[in-house]
């Protein structure tokens, strides 16, 4: 579902994820960020939530193991935990990126062969029996 967005992560946070999955750019589930009370946090905080199934082995495995290091829990324990839960990604943290949004963004996409039946610079065109240019409230 998502291999069409990603996030890339900057800051301390990308470094972080850099060092360990060798990676700042991670799949998501969405392109909409999700409003949710993370562990220790009093307040809800927008966050994409990552696909782990786009995730490699080796990538979820030092994911897991970096979580459990650093929050000092129990490896299966934070592994069960993100099964459960899923990963989640601070948005503030990130910039979202969509390929191929219209798939995504509308409901008839149209493809390449209809694109072309269209002349998107027909309405730039100049009409030759028209004088005004649009322009003609700010002369």
């Amino acid at each position: 579902m998502g291999k069409d967005f990603t996030v890339t992560l900057f800051g301390e946070r990308g470094e972080e994820y850099e060092k360990v999955i060798g990676t700042r750019t991670i799949n998501v589930r969405s392109p909409f960020p999700e409003a949710r009370r993370l562990e220790g946090k009093a307040e809800s905080e927008l966050v994409y939530m990552v696909d782990l199934d786009l995730l490699t082995d080796e990538q979820r495995k030092k994911l897991i193991e970096h979580v459990a290091n650093k929050f000092g829990a129990d490896v299966r324990a934070v592994e069960a935990a993100i099964n459960a839960l899923g990963l989640p990604i601070r948005a503030s943290e990130t910039v979202v990126t969509v390929d191929h949004p219209q798939k995504w963004l509308l409901d008839d996409a149209p493809n390449a062969e209809e694109l072309e039946k269209f002349d998107i610079m027909s309405d730039l065109d100049d009409d030759p029996n028209v004088d005004d240019d649009g322009f003609g409230d700010y002369e």
